[in-house]
């Protein structure tokens, strides 16, 4: 959960004011600036009977909507959702993936995209999708689209990586950006092969590394025990966000010791030397200053923000999905750079009939 929370939540939380377009989906074009809806995606809300409610699980700023519908979306980024209040036939709510807050057998669709990449384990990836099967109704159907690992404009060093979001190539106020950047690849080229493998272990990022399979890793690990005992140890993961204004030097110091082992007895005590307000306020102010001073820096050198992803290679979602009893296949196909499986959830006395996978 660390690693979902510093490389997903919080950088999505400070890249929500940059797009709310729609530029920071999940999908292999989350660089680019695309409030269109995907071809599948349109086609399928288009399917849905008149009156359908459908649930958005990671809805984003909520493009995806049915003629003649109702969409609940689900996000763990408030930032986003007060972007998207307003909009009609839309309710969006704050919550985790992993915890609908949704009565069982109540919808009558479901969308899952760019969500389940987002997820550090496997047994995460497959509780989201057995919530979502929860809330769906007999015979209703979901959506699920995940960034693949088979790619047309590169080759990824792994599965679990941190990829870059370049904020210095946005454009600003309409105008190119002003940092000139690779002008001999693709932005797609750029983002892969600077993306970062990591080992994840429960949830937390252990390093980066460089073998490709499970093999060589253990050989790796054999070799630096008996001939280099003194090997470093790998470097640690970049931040997700850049931090470029040091955090202020207080005189508290008892408070400052106190305050990464017990926020609230932090507090207290420091309310000893100021107001709960004044301090509240100060730390407010240095979380703003830093963000500004972050924005207005992408004007004048590069800055990179890192998201963590699990990409999925050919099969995987499937077989992700069989392993939950009341969903069946209805379709799989590859979808540019992404995988797009629709499944359908299965009444009580029904036999599922494998389906065909289309590439």
């Amino acid at each position: 959960m660390d690693l979902e929370n510093e490389y997903v939540h919080d950088v999505y939380r400070r890249l929500a004011a940059h797009c709310s377009n729609g530029a920071v989906g999940g999908d292999s074009h989350s660089s680019r600036a695309n409030p269109k809806m995907w071809p599948n995606v349109r086609k399928f809300m288009e399917r849905l009977p008149k009156g359908s409610v459908v649930l958005d699980v990671g809805c984003g700023h909520a493009k995806y909507s049915p003629q003649e519908g109702f969409v609940v979306g689900f996000d763990m980024c408030a930032d986003v959702l007060c972007q998207c209040a307003k909009k009609p036939h839309f309710d969006g709510i704050l919550a985790d993936a992993l915890r609908i807050p949704v009565r069982s057998s109540s919808v009558d669709a479901a969308l899952c995209v760019s969500v389940l990449h987002h997820l550090s384990s496997v047994d995460r990836r497959k509780a989201a999708i057995e919530e979502i099967a929860r809330c769906l109704r007999p015979r209703a159907q979901v959506m699920f689209y995940v960034w693949a690992f088979e790619q047309p404009n590169g080759q990824f060093s792994g599965q679990d990586l941190l990829v870059p979001w370049y904020l210095h190539e946005l454009s600003k106020n309409g105008k190119p950006p002003l940092v000139r950047f690779h002008k001999d690849s693709t932005r797609e080229q750029r983002i892969i092969s600077n993306s970062i493998p990591v080992k994840v272990n429960n949830g937390r990022a252990d390093g980066s590394f460089s073998p490709l399979n499970t093999v060589s890793l253990w050989i790796d690990n054999v070799f630096s025990k008996l001939w280099s005992p003194q090997k470093q140890a790998p470097k640690p993961p970049p931040p997700a966000v850049p931090t470029y204004i040091k955090k202020l030097q207080r005189t508290e110091t008892i408070v400052s010791g106190i305050r990464q082992f017990s926020p609230a007895l932090s507090r207290r005590l420091a309310s000893l030397f100021c107001s709960v307000e004044e301090q509240l306020a100060t730390e407010l102010s240095e979380k703003i200053v830093n963000e500004a001073v972050t924005e207005a820096l992408s004007t004048l050198q590069e800055v990179t923000f890192y998201r963590y992803y699990h990409v999925f290679r050919k099969g995987e979602l499937e077989q992700l999905i069989s392993a939950v009893p009341n969903l069946r296949i209805i379709s799989s196909n590859y979808d540019n750079a992404n995988w797009c499986v629709v499944t359908e959830k299965i009444p009580s006395s029904f036999t599922p009939v494998p389906c065909k996978i289309r590439i």
